[in-house]
């Protein structure tokens, strides 16, 4: 943890104590008056504390939070309970006032630019992802990549970049790794991303999945497409994933595995394609096609993603 995120760290467990603590058990009833409550993180499957216990507790009986413990199900509203040993791995979970939220995170990007956030105000709590080298790598590399397949198309000036920012609804929120939409945005249409990018090195599936839930709900982040790349921290495997949302329902449209066999590189699918109505909002036209990243392109990716995890 960075030496900004220790001290607001500090800064926001004082105000906690100071600000909410006389309210929790009316507020929560099903928690604890803990004063250790923010100070506890969710991090793998390390012993847990009464706290982290309390907080776990928390999450699974509000499943309509932004990081409710819940399975993808057929239906965007019925999630399901997992395990204590599926929530997600490598972040800094916060029980703080909403007003520190607000004016601390969302008011001050030059303190949450390193990190990724998601946010609920109405149940004061903040999620920190914390940021590693190849998850930034991989980020960073396809929007590369995807840049440049839109440049050939004479579309670089008709695409604005989201990576990082905070995007919000209904006193929640979320910061994809990658997002992109059309510029301007059509006339009727929000100013958001179209298309979303996760990669996840220490997240679970379950993680990732639950990512996807959020930014394709038409509530929520409404996306219409959402690419996750899950990392296989123990072996040479990347899992890329293209999701959307068909007529209700959210659909694997398009997965691919690479893997190496023998010593050498296989893919499940020669290519990653982001349909172009889904970024642009519009029908291609004239030189114009889906925005497709080849096989080239993809084992790169895989390359420089092994190499940097030491395999």
């Amino acid at each position: 943890m960075d030496i900004e995120l220790r001290r607001l760290e500090k800064s926001m467990i004082a105000q906690s104590q100071q600000l909410t603590a006389p309210q929790r058990k009316a507020d929560h009833p099903g928690i604890k008056d803990d004063p250790l409550l923010s100070r506890k993180i969710q991090r793998g499957n390390k012993q847990q504390t009464s706290s982290r216990r309390v907080t776990r507790s928390f999450l699974k009986n509000k499943p309509n939070n932004f990081i409710s413990a819940c399975r993808p199900s057929d239906s965007l509203d019925q999630p399901k309970d997992i395990p204590d040993s599926e929530l997600p791995s490598d972040c800094v979970l916060f029980y703080i006032p909403s007003r520190s939220i607000q004016s601390d995170i969302l008011d001050f990007p030059v303190l949450s630019g390193p990190n990724r956030y998601s946010f609920d105000l109405a149940a004061n709590l903040l999620l920190v992802k914390m940021v590693t080298i190849i998850h930034s790598d991989i980020g960073q590399f396809v929007n590369l990549a995807l840049t440049r397949v839109i440049t050939e198309m004479g579309l670089a000036a008709c695409v604005r970049f989201y990576a990082g920012a905070t995007i919000r609804e209904e006193g929640r929120g979320k910061e994809g790794d990658q997002g992109w939409g059309p510029f301007p945005a059509p006339q009727g249409f929000p100013d958001k991303p179209t298309v979303i990018l996760e990669v996840g090195v220490s997240e679970s599936h379950i993680k990732l999945q639950r990512d996807v839930e959020w930014w394709l709900h038409p509530s929520k982040g409404n996306v219409n497409t959402t690419l996750t790349i899950k990392v296989d921290r123990k072996r040479p495997h990347l899992l890329i994933d293209r999701w959307e949302r068909i007529e209700g329902m959210i659909q694997n449209t398009q997965q691919i595995e690479i893997s190496t066999v023998n010593g050498q590189m296989e893919l499940t699918n020669d290519s990653l394609t982001i349909p172009f109505e889904s970024l642009f909002l519009r029908q291609p036209t004239g030189n114009e096609n889906d925005i497709t990243l080849d096989g080239e392109t993809l084992q790169e990716l895989a390359d420089r993603t092994w190499r940097l995890q030491g395999f």
